[in-house]
Parts: structure tokens; C-alpha cells; sequence
């Protein structure tokens, strides 16, 4: 497999065919770890934690579920500092 570096003001990139990108299971923009062995580089992927919008964590709240005690107690209690100023 051939890979090309290709430099430029920000760094630089790796570019590979997009046949030899699919068969890796690679998609643009992901990332990849470089380590040296005896035989020479690995590339590996680098796996980043999910990133979520609030929109898409409240979608997945349901709304019917009722209050918890701990919520209802929590919900009761006095502002101690500048919460709601």
C-alpha cells in the first residue's frame, strides 16, 4: 500500500487511494496514530469520545418517566448563591 505525505502551511497530510481508504474502513476527517516498530510505522486509529449536541441527549429523554425523590427534594431546595441571578 503507498501512501504520499503531502505538506503544507498548517502540517501535513496523508493521502492514500480511496480504494485502499475503504478496504481500511477509514472515512474522512478521522484521525490516526503513528507508532515506530521494528518493522517499521503503524498507523492506528485514534478513537475520540462522541461529541453530543444537548438537542440530541434531550431526544432521547422521555418525558413520561415520573420524578424521581432525590429530583423532588433537589427541586425543593433554596438558592444558596447567584443560581438564578
Amino acid at each position: 500500500m503507498e501512501l504520499k505525505v503531502v505538506w503544507d502551511q498548517d502540517g501535513a497530510t496523508i493521502r492514500l487511494h480511496t480504494g485502499q481508504f475503504e478496504r481500511l474502513g477509514l472515512k474522512p476527517g478521522d484521525h490516526l496514530r503513528i507508532e515506530r516498530s521494528s518493522q517499521g510505522m503503524i498507523l492506528r486509529p485514534l478513537r475520540r469520545r462522541p461529541r453530543y449536541a444537548l438537542a440530541e441527549l434531550v431526544l432521547q429523554c422521555d418525558p413520561g418517566v415520573p420524578e424521581s425523590t432525590d429530583t423532588k427534594a433537589w427541586s425543593q431546595l433554596f438558592p444558596i448563591g447567584r443560581e438564578f441571578g
